[in-house]
């Protein structure tokens, strides 16, 4: 869950900081993309496969996980053909800025909804 708080304020950052309208903005987007990839390992990217197991009983483990797996698969193939469409409608800062108001909704939901494992 660690990972998860530092990887979602992150992502939003990054969508941010490619609204930024200056001399500057190509070096933060390439800033951006480095803190992004490093951050969504340490992250989002992980707790797919680390909050699956640690939220649920032990019975339920393998299915939690592969349910995590499933879901998030079906996210990303839907991400491909829904962010083009979005993109055509909406333009880039507005479908930045929906891919930020996400990455916020994700650290509420794993703030409010999320466990520490306190067993010894």
């Amino acid at each position: 869950m660690i990972g998860s708080l530092h990887g979602f304020p992150h992502v939003a950052a990054y969508d941010c900081c490619y609204l930024a309208n200056s001399s500057l903005r190509i070096p933060f987007v390439f800033a951006g993309f480095i803190l992004f990839n490093l951050l969504m390992n340490a992250g989002p990217n992980s707790t797919t496969f680390t909050l699956a197991p640690i939220l649920v009983p032990t019975q339920l483990r393998a299915t939690a996980s592969g349910f995590a797996a499933g879901v998030a698969k079906i996210g990303a193939t839907l991400g491909v053909f829904v962010l083009p469409i979005l993109k055509d409608n909406f333009a880039v800062p507005a479908v930045l800025g929906m891919m930020a108001t996400v990455g916020v909704l994700g650290l509420v939901v794993t703030l409010v909804f999320g466990q520490e494992d306190t067993e010894d």
